[in-house]
């Protein structure tokens, strides 16, 4: 079975990146580059598994993008991945409380990103204690 991934991030190198960091998986990787474009991609694609979304990119706040997301009959039931390179835990409580399942900080382990991935596609994406997001 292949999982959809879409990942939204305003960094194409970044973005690349974690293609690449799940492209030795089983997944089918979408990028976009907005926060508008990324909710484009999805209303022509709600059978996406998973979202990994960036916090700050200059066209749409991702807390935005996962409100949006969490909103929308259609796409509410696709775990969001939160990134962030950000320190202010408000802003991360904010997106968790918004309905994100999970938060990454920048930079991340390898292997922190494909077991986070793999949790949460594999129907176990109920959002963890922000603790346990700090790791």
């Amino acid at each position: 079975m292949t999982i959809r991934v879409l990942i939204i991030d305003d960094e194409p190198i970044y973005s690349k990146s974690i293609a690449l960091y799940l492209g030795s998986e089983v997944f089918d990787i979408a990028l976009e580059y907005s926060g508008k474009a990324g909710l484009n991609y999805l209303a022509k694609h709600p059978d996406t598994d998973l979202v990994l979304l960036d916090l700050m990119m200059p066209d749409m706040y991702g807390i935005d993008v996962l409100e949006a997301i969490k909103n929308s009959a259609t796409l509410k039931h696709i775990p969001v991945i939160l990134q962030t390179g950000m320190v202010n835990e408000t802003e991360i409580i904010r997106g968790m409380n918004a309905g994100a399942a999970d938060c990454l900080r920048k930079p991340f382990k390898r292997q922190k990103l494909l077991d986070t991935v793999r949790r949460l596609t594999s129907g176990n994406n109920a959002p963890v204690p922000l603790s346990a997001t700090s790791a």
